[in-house]
C-alpha cells in the first residue's frame, strides 16, 4: 500500500476520543451598567481529562486607575482535581497566588503565607466548574482562589449564592446547565458577569 494511503487509512482508524473538544464561554463585566472588562472561560476535555482555563481583564479608572489580571486553571482526570492554580494581579502587583496539587496521597495547597495540607482525598468539583456544570444538589465546592471547601447554597429557579471567607457572596444563574449571569461583590465595587457567547 502507498505511502500516502497508509497514512490516510490510519488517520481514519485513530480514536476520534483522543482529539480534544473545546467549550469557551465570552463574559462582559459591567461595574454599575458601564462594561469594565471581559472574561473567557474554556472547558478542554480530552478522554478521561478535563482542563478549565478561566482569564479577566478589568480596567477601572476612577479616583485611583486599576487594572486587575485574573487567571485561575483547573485540571481534572477521571473526575478527581489533579492540580489547579488561581493568580490575581492588581496594577501588576500579585495580590493572590495559590496552588493546589495532588501528589498521589494527598493535596498540598501553596499560598502566598505558605503550604498546607487537605484532609480531603477527592476534590470533584471546583470553582472554574460553575461556569459549565450547574451544582444541582452540592453544599459545598472547592475554591482554587482560597485553597479550601467553601459553601454553596440553591435557591431554586437555577439560582445559588457562593458564600466566600470573607464574608461576601457571589451569585451565580444558569440557563439549560450554563452559568449566564454571575453577581460578586470586589474590593471596589459589586460587579456583573453577563454571558454574551
Amino acid at each position: 500500500m502507498p505511502l500516502m494511503k497508509k497514512l490516510v487509512f490510519l488517520f481514519l482508524m485513530f480514536p476520534v476520543q483522543l482529539w480534544a473538544q473545546s467549550q469557551q464561554l465570552k463574559y462582559d463585566i459591567l461595574m454599575k451598567d458601564e462594561k469594565i472588562g471581559t472574561m473567557k472561560v474554556l472547558k478542554t476535555t480530552q478522554k478521561d481529562h478535563i482542563s478549565y482555563t478561566i482569564e479577566s481583564n478589568i480596567t477601572v479608572n476612577k479616583i485611583v486607575s486599576m487594572l486587575v489580571e485574573y487567571k485561575s486553571t483547573a485540571e481534572f482526570h477521571r473526575g478527581k482535581l489533579i492540580k489547579s492554580s488561581n493568580k490575581q494581579m492588581i496594577n501588576g502587583k500579585v495580590q493572590n497566588d495559590t496552588r493546589t496539587t495532588w501528589d498521589g496521597n494527598q493535596y498540598d495547597v501553596y499560598t502566598l503565607t505558605g503550604r498546607t495540607k487537605l484532609k480531603e482525598k477527592n476534590i470533584d468539583y471546583d470553582v472554574c466548574m460553575l461556569y459549565f456544570d450547574e451544582p444541582d444538589a452540592r453544599k459545598k465546592i472547592y475554591s482554587d482562589s482560597y485553597g479550601k471547601w467553601i459553601s454553596i447554597k440553591s435557591y431554586g429557579n437555577h439560582q445559588y449564592d457562593l458564600l466566600l471567607p470573607d464574608s461576601k457572596r457571589s451569585s451565580y444563574t444558569f440557563n439549560y446547565g450554563i452559568c449566564s449571569r454571575v453577581e460578586t461583590e470586589q474590593m471596589f465595587s459589586k460587579i456583573t458577569l453577563l454571558l454574551t457567547k
